[in-house]
């Protein structure tokens, strides 16, 4: 397989009418926003997109229009909103940080959207990007939810509060655990822990992982984006299946050909409860290392969601199109293709 075949073969098949619209996109220099560049490219989109002047831009800047600022840059924010029609808004910090960051971008920074559209141009629309973490926060102890999550939680309460009380035109896409091609680090990362002297499972994981190929989540900000019925619904980028996260790690290790340690599973409330505890002291005591057990790498070993009768129908009658085992399939493809197999095997 060539990479030109392989391109042909991940762009969506169906037609999709963008003429005349104007697509603002937020966060397009990530892994999911490069991709939703060069997929609304292949259809010939108008394209403005926000971005620091600092950027890795991987798509090619002179097909499409850059403001440069970021979330907190008013100025350039009002210019990047008033010459658009719809906005995907991608952009948000999910690598490990400080609360102050998280809430900084996740959730001033949404709201500094949506305050520019209301003020600039109400009759732009925004398609949100929220996170499967946010709809897991549902027990009573919130210290074992993360900063992020909570972050992302709060941002979607600010754009309901913006449909509710100004009349914003919203809708929101809730993707899973997102993998694909590209610079997605799900994968590597998974082999690397597959390598470490510290491996486990949790309890919880065995089945219903809401996992995101990463061209399905594209399609579906696509067809969400030009579709102005969409606006005030919510969209799970995900399907219900038997496939737990941890069959998709040993999916990850068979594909690579790395054998498997032996894994110990652990209850899912022992392991949270070490790990508030040593995130707790760890902040305390100012420790730069990570610790053994974090919140973080609990929820994801234990991470699991079933959609409910009402998450699983939606107004466009979307559905992902690629299974597991053909995402897996591309995600090598790709690195082999683009001589990343080397590398991956260094990492570990």
């Amino acid at each position: 397989m060539t990479k030109s075949r392989y391109k042909r073969q991940i762009i969506m098949e169906k037609e999709v009418n963008i003429k005349n619209l104007r697509i603002g996109i937020t966060g397009s220099t990530g892994v999911v926003g490069s991709r939703l560049v060069e997929m609304l490219l292949s259809y010939n989109a108008d394209i403005t997109c926000l971005v620091r002047r600092d950027s890795n831009i991987g798509y090619d800047k002179e097909k499409v229009h850059l403001v440069y600022g970021d979330l907190n840059d008013l100025h350039a924010l009002r210019s990047f909103i008033s010459s658009i029609d719809v906005c995907i808004h991608l952009a948000a910090q999910v690598n490990l940080t400080k609360k102050e960051r998280y809430h900084l971008i996740n959730v001033q920074g949404t709201e500094n959207i949506c305050k520019a559209i209301v003020e600039l141009n109400p009759g732009c629309r925004l398609v949100n990007c929220s996170s499967i973490a946010a709809y897991r926060m549902t027990g009573l102890i919130k210290a074992q939810y993360t900063n992020y999550a909570k972050s992302k939680r709060k941002a979607d309460e600010v754009v309901e509060y913006y449909q509710k009380h100004h009349g914003l035109k919203a809708a929101l896409v809730i993707p899973g655990m997102i993998y694909g091609p590209g610079k997605n680090k799900f994968i590597p990362t998974v082999l690397n822990y597959l390598q470490g002297k510290n491996v486990y499972f949790v309890s919880g994981g065995e089945k219903n992982a809401p996992l995101t190929y990463l061209d399905d989540l594209c399609d579906l900000f696509i067809r969400v984006a030009i579709n102005k019925d969409t606006d005030g619904d919510r969209y799970f980028a995900f399907s219900c299946t038997d496939t737990g996260i941890h069959d998709f790690i040993r999916m990850i290790a068979e594909r690579a050909s790395v054998n498997m340690p032996a894994i110990r599973k652990f209850p899912k409330s022992i392991l949270m409860f070490r790990a508030v505890v040593s995130e707790y002291v760890f902040n305390l005591f100012n420790v730069s290392r990570a610790p053994k057990y974090t919140k973080r790498m609990v929820d994801i070993l234990s991470i699991n969601y079933t959609l409910s009768e009402d998450q699983k129908s939606n107004s466009l009658g979307w559905a992902p199109k690629t299974d597991v085992k053909t995402g897996l399939k591309n995600c090598f493809d790709w690195y082999e293709l683009s001589g990343c197999g080397n590398r991956i095997e260094k990492l570990f």
